[in-house]
């Protein structure tokens, strides 16, 4: 395979997940503004607890281990005299790292049986979430997609340039 051949496979391969990246982030930023005003109902926290995960990875013959942090709540809540339960805080939930501070926030803001406030869609409340206004999650994901698709684009410059 020649270095046009390559640079025209990066390119395609970046922008795609450029692209799809910063439209997954446009899509949680919008269902974020229009849950905002979904009606709400009373809910209490049933679980909340630090989750960990290690994964290993092996390069050169080394292996690394990385612990991963999350944050597992859930809370149920009434509709309609219909009992619910969910686990969505926000719309990018599940968001894991390695320093797990994120995560220990969470558990620390919805101890079991803390009382909470749950917005529900209309049209199906078993879609419920805590902070419809949260933008965790999609600030980032939208930073690495445009880098991913300025990467792209790079790749694109020089497979056109050969």
């Amino acid at each position: 395979m020649n270095s046009h051949t390559v640079a025209w496979i990066v390119a395609i391969v970046f922008l795609t997940l450029g692209v799809c990246g910063i439209a997954g982030a446009i899509q949680w930023y919008l269902k974020g503004r229009k849950s905002r005003s979904w009606p709400t109902a009373h809910g209490k926290v049933t679980v909340s607890e630090l989750t960990e995960e290690t994964r290993t990875e092996t390069e050169d013959g080394r292996t690394r281990e990385t612990k991963l942090y999350g944050a597992k709540i859930k809370y149920r809540y009434q509709v309609a005299g219909v009992a619910h339960e969910s686990n969505r805080v926000f719309w990018a939930d599940g968001l894991k790292s390695s320093g797990g501070g994120g995560a220990r926030k969470l558990v620390a803001k919805y101890p079991i049986g803390q009382d909470v406030t749950v917005f529900y869609q209309p049209s199906d409340p078993t879609v419920a979430l805590l902070e419809p206004s949260t933008v965790k999650g999609v600030v980032t994901t939208a930073a690495f997609a445009v880098g991913f698709a300025a990467f792209g684009m790079i790749f694109l410059g020089l497979a056109l340039g050969q």
